[in-house]
Formats: C-alpha cells, sequence, structure tokens
C-alpha cells in the first residue's frame, strides 16, 4: 500500500517535473540571443563614437588651452 502511493507520487511528480521542463524550454525557444558579429557591430559603433567624442574634446582644448586647459597641472 504504501510503496503504491510511492510509486503514483512518484510519477506524478515526474511528471510535473517533464511539464516544467517543457514550459522552460519553449521560453528559452523565444529568446534568441544576437549573433557574435552582430553584437561586435553595436559595440564597435559605440566604441568609435566614444573615441570620436574624446578626439573632439581634447581638439576643443587644444585650441582654447589657455581657458579649457587644466590650470592646476
Amino acid at each position: 500500500m504504501k510503496s503504491e502511493r510511492l510509486e503514483a507520487k512518484q510519477k506524478h511528480d515526474a511528471a510535473l517535473a517533464e511539464a516544467e521542463l517543457q514550459a522552460n524550454m519553449r521560453q528559452i525557444e523565444m529568446f534568441v540571443l544576437p549573433s557574435g558579429q552582430e553584437s561586435e557591430n553595436e559595440q564597435t559603433a559605440a566604441d568609435l563614437h566614444a573615441v570620436h567624442q574624446r578626439i573632439q574634446n581634447i581638439i576643443r582644448t587644444l585650441n582654447n588651452f589657455k581657458e579649457l586647459g587644466d590650470h592646476e597641472r
């Protein structure tokens, strides 16, 4: 009697675990990571913008060094 209940509980738990696994797999399938190349292109564009902005700031500072330069250095 106890073993039958235990077996039924184990089957029930296994069925729940399988259903949960299938639900998780459906969620994973919906989310697609960008390819490495897509990710690199986005990062490169952001990096180029940051470098360009930094160069522009340096040029502006050098052109107006008396006013924009760090006077404490």
